[in-house]
């Protein structure tokens, strides 16, 4: 009987996996992203599988498991305690919904000046800050911490490193 099932790829074979098992399944799914990453120092769209390394696969386990499994580029048939993992149709069907206009699209947030935000990484992690705003260039940003108010040191800092606080939002 067909179930759908999480197939753990080799780093970025998620599309050679699913190209190669194609003719032999049922059905394969693979859920993008549209993000942006750094190529030669700047910020470009890219489409990056949803899932890094895993592919859903609708097949019978029991026919089909040695041909999935010896695949180029798949390490295993993702399983917990010994049994094959098999993935509800509703969490597929909810995944597909999300992709049918193409690849997942995660909204840009924005942080405004003068928002609470929390820093994320570094020396200075887990303080919080005020937002002053984003610097041109490389994807940077500038920073107040709260509890030092307009007295205190700014910070700059890679954007990734802050996050919108929540916590003590006007």
């Amino acid at each position: 009987m067909d179930h759908w099932y999480l197939i753990r790829t080799k780093s970025g074979l998620e599309r050679r996996v699913r190209e190669q098992l194609d003719s032999h399944l049922p059905e394969l799914f693979l859920p993008l992203l549209k993000t942006k990453v750094r190529r030669w120092g700047m910020l470009v769209d890219s489409v990056v599988p949803f899932f890094p390394c895993y592919v859903f696969a609708l097949f019978d386990i029991e026919q089909r498991y040695r041909l999935v499994r010896y695949t180029v580029g798949v390490r295993e048939v993702a399983c917990v305690g010994g049994e094959f993992l098999a993935v509800n149709d509703s969490v597929i069907e909810n995944l597909k919904r999300r992709c049918v206009h193409g690849p997942i699209e995660l909204p840009d947030t924005p942080i405004r000046n003068g928002e609470s935000v929390q820093v994320l990484r570094g020396p200075f992690r887990g303080l919080g800050a005020v937002f002053e705003g984003y610097l041109a260039g490389t994807e940077r940003v500038r920073i107040l911490f709260s509890s030092l108010k307009n007295a205190g040191p700014r910070l700059v800092l890679p954007a990734s490193s802050v996050a919108f606080d929540p916590r003590h939002a006007s």
